[in-house]
């Protein structure tokens, strides 16, 4: 993987997840294999989140599906998703163990962290 943004912060009261997206799809631009890890609160993004259409949190979850159909990894840390009862509910969006997550972490050649 080129690149790989970590995000670990809510999706709520803050943009960092949607900052995280913005950044991904960007990198896009300059590599070939990108990746997005949630962790922490952050999988509270993937989990169903209705957020209000128009806002900058919808247009990112949308945006995290295009970015799923370019090919491009979006990863969630299961022990996260576990801990917050959390089921990401956006097709695409593998599940990884902390084994995984280190893996991709310690393998990308740029890391990006939110």
């Amino acid at each position: 993987m080129d690149a790989l943004v970590v995000v670990s912060e809510s999706p709520m009261n803050s943009v960092r997840v949607a900052e995280s997206i913005r950044i991904a799809i960007g990198l896009m631009t300059y590599m070939d294999e990108i990746g997005i890890l949630f962790t922490g609160d952050a999988v509270w993004a993937l989990g169903g989140l209705k957020p209000e259409k128009g806002t900058t949190m919808a247009t990112s979850l949308d945006q995290v599906e295009k970015f799923i159909s370019y090919g491009q990894k979006v990863l969630a840390d299961r022990e996260s998703c576990d801990n917050r009862s959390v089921a990401p509910a956006i097709e695409g969006v593998k599940v990884v163990g902390a084994k995984e997550a280190i893996d991709a972490i310690s393998k990308a050649k740029h890391v990006v962290t939110m």
